[in-house]
């Protein structure tokens, strides 16, 4: 192993323990690395403010059912939805902007889901969207669906859900789109 490492350009501090044989009844009791995971509130905001689908599949996989019991308690009806996957990347996930809405709603007072979302015009996906907007939201977009879900902050404020079915091929297009419905959006709640 360490003439293999050294090969491959990684050299050692000090010389590996020799290893046991592999008929040893006593396999080594040696820890060689410790890796913690960020907190979860921090994978939450990587994966809604980058899109990071890896970690959306990973914590899908780690809630299991939990927001299945959570969608009746918010009163999302179970028709309106259907997740097959954590990431929205699978086709047959479906979902209607009213339980989005209804989502963010029963979510409006979570801190740490609000700081977890893009803010426009600064970071995330919105990073060189919708600037000067008082706009934080989570951005999808597949081949012909592009969607955009979040708060106008303001007085009222607002949580809307805008999503394309059989858009544009070009994603471009369909986030223009998306971006002139949520300017309006924001020009009508910030109206003296």
């Amino acid at each position: 192993l360490e003439l293999e490492l050294k090969r491959q350009g990684i050299w050692l501090e000090s010389e590996l323990a020799p290893q046991p044989e592999p008929n040893s009844k006593h396999p080594p009791e040696q820890i060689l690395a410790v890796v913690y995971s960020p907190r979860l509130k921090e994978l939450v905001s990587t994966t809604n403010k980058d899109s990071e689908n890896l970690y959306a599949e990973n914590l899908r996989l780690i809630l299991g059912n939990q927001p299945a019991q959570l969608w009746s308690k918010w009163q999302i009806e179970k028709q309106d939805l259907r997740l097959v996957d954590g990431s929205g990347l699978a086709r047959r996930n479906s979902l209607k902007p009213r339980s989005v809405v209804q989502l963010l709603q029963a979510m409006a007072h979570n801190s740490s889901f609000r700081n977890s979302l893009a803010i426009a015009g600064q970071d995330g996906t919105l990073k060189s969207r919708l600037a000067g907007t008082q706009i934080i939201a989570k951005t999808g977009t597949l081949d012909g669906i592009a969607a955009l879900a979040g708060y106008i902050l303001g007085a009222p404020e607002l949580a809307f859900a805008v999503i394309i079915n059989h858009g544009a091929p070009q994603p471009r297009h369909n986030r223009q789109v998306l971006d002139a419905i949520a300017l309006e959006l924001s020009r009508s709640c910030n109206l003296p």
